[in-house]
């Protein structure tokens, strides 16, 4: 308006006019206010949608293969709702299944969508006529993208102990509880932000829109059991995301020159107590095609002829060592394991035996406050004479009072440090139960996630170690203490 020379000029409120200085505060103001009205109603509802994903309940957009939207109808608090969730369409789903049956098999996305395609053509051509057609849910040729999207979707795996054990490894808040990962129900999430911008062919008279989406991190994905039954088992889609993240760090088949150490940041030279750097050795490969590389002593590293003399560890045989210990350590005789749930049994015991204390410590309290109100109100009628015997009860009986409260304080601590270590005991046990097969499924990112969770939990333990004939046997490692390092010699 102002590029046109047009004024707004308001015939039922005269504050509002652009022409004046007043006005044009005016509408600024308002112009405020109407933003801020509108974000609060944005977050309202951005806060409604977290919920119901939080629930497992369908959000709305475009099915996923395999799946249709269905919407039914609930009454609550007299109030009618619709509540949405998805309904299987079995012959998508066989679709499905055999998308992750070529692919765990072919390693290879654009791999797989030749043979769906293959197979549709082959089913057109009369050559498989009961194979049915393989598809996407529009009936188009599946292309890379398509069938990326389909395998890294997790609203396909079965919410089983597999599931739940991988997005632990990755930190990721999963709004469930243990007992509803029942190996039916499938896996629902909130992983793409969608919004509008303002299109190109856009103008001041007609505004155009285009929907645009970016997925997010996983650290903000909301991830809960949904209604729907699951299609892929959680083993089957952990491998599946094992082989996109090895061929997107993949190149002419050979990793890219880039280490992967499982224990950078935590190895220190036992001799000087430096830091022991990882270094890769270029152009060295082990047989399953992973980077060479090996721990060496920062102070030697820097100060070469007069640092220290310490001998360079092979990294890729001293990580299987540790992750092989760690794998081998719920199984058989370990005396760590074992110390644990021996801890665990006697805490639990003592736990008992703590909150029985505090139900017969409270219960005393009580009565003593009742017999001191009684007491305190028999002082009114008793005679002088008996007056000082009461006066003489009430005090030992605040007496026993502070004493009793006292102790209820301080078991009342105990208590809750006693469910503090049990806690920690369970995730203890938890970490180093999922360790082994966790490490056979997921890729390098989520098992540096699992061997942290697991150092993070046992930071205070020694780790006794074994050695293979490629590490010299003088070498040892030690735990030392609460740094959370291991030393190597």
């Amino acid at each position: 308006m102002n590029q046109k020379d047009v004024a707004f000029i308001s015939v039922s409120n005269n504050d509002i006019d652009t022409t004046s200085n007043t006005g044009k505060v005016m509408i600024a103001l308002l112009s405020a206010i109407a933003e801020f009205e509108r974000d609060i109603i944005a977050e309202r509802v951005t806060d409604n949608m977290y919920e119901l994903a939080k629930e497992g309940r369908w959000l709305g957009g475009k099915c996923p293969l395999g799946y249709h939207n269905k919407q039914e109808q609930y009454t609550i608090n007299g109030k009618k709702t619709n509540i949405s969730h998805l309904e299987p369409v079995l012959d998508e789903q066989r679709v499905v299944k055999k998308l992750y049956e070529v692919f765990l098999k072919a390693s290879s996305i654009k791999g797989t969508a030749e043979e769906l395609n293959r197979l549709d053509r082959l089913y057109i051509d009369g050559v498989t006529p009961n194979e049915g057609r393989f598809t996407t849910n529009e009936g188009n040729e599946f292309r890379d993208n398509g069938v990326r999207t389909i395998l890294q979707n997790p609203v396909y795996a079965i919410a089983d102990a597999d599931m739940k054990a991988y997005f632990a490894a990755l930190e990721v808040m999963v709004h469930a509880e243990d007992e509803d990962f029942d190996s039916k129900h499938g896996m629902a999430y909130n992983k793409i932000e969608q919004y509008k911008e303002m299109g190109v062919d856009s103008t001041a008279l007609e505004l155009t829109y285009v929907k645009k989406a970016y997925r997010r991190d996983v650290d903000d994905w909301i991830i809960s059991i949904g209604k729907h039954r699951g299609l892929i088992s959680g083993a089957d889609w952990i491998k599946a995301q094992t082989i996109i993240e090895a061929i997107s760090t993949s190149h002419s088949g050979r990793p890219k020159e880039s280490s992967k150490a499982l224990l950078s940041g935590k190895v220190r030279c036992v001799l000087c107590g430096s830091k022991m750097n990882v270094r890769a050795e270029s152009n060295r490969y082990t047989p399953e095609g992973a980077l060479r590389f090996r721990y060496m002593c920062e102070e030697k590293r820097l100060k070469k002829d007069g640092g220290c003399n310490s001998t360079d560890v092979p990294g890729n045989d001293l990580d299987k060592i540790i992750v092989e210990k760690i794998c081998a350590m719920n199984e058989g005789d370990n005396s760590f394991f074992d110390e644990l749930l021996n801890t665990k049994s006697t805490l639990s015991v003592k736990s008992k035996e703590t909150e029985k204390e505090i139900v017969a410590l409270k219960k005393r309290l009580n009565q003593i406050e009742r017999d001191i109100q009684s007491q305190t109100a028999s002082l009114r009628e008793a005679p002088e004479r008996v007056k000082k015997s009461i006066f003489a009860d009430i005090e030992a009986l605040d007496i026993e009072r502070e004493a009793k409260q006292e102790r209820l304080d301080a078991i009342c601590e105990d208590s809750t440090e006693q469910v503090n270590q049990l806690a920690d005991i369970e995730k203890a046990k938890r970490a180093i139960m999922d360790f082994p097969r966790l490490m056979e499924l997921v890729d390098y990112r989520a098992s540096c996630n699992c061997y942290n969770r697991y150092w993070n939990v046992s930071s205070s333990r020694t780790i006794p170690s074994t050695y293979s004939s490629k590490v010299p046997k003088h070498h040892r490692l030690l735990r030392r203490g609460q740094e959370g390092v291991i030393c190597v010699t």
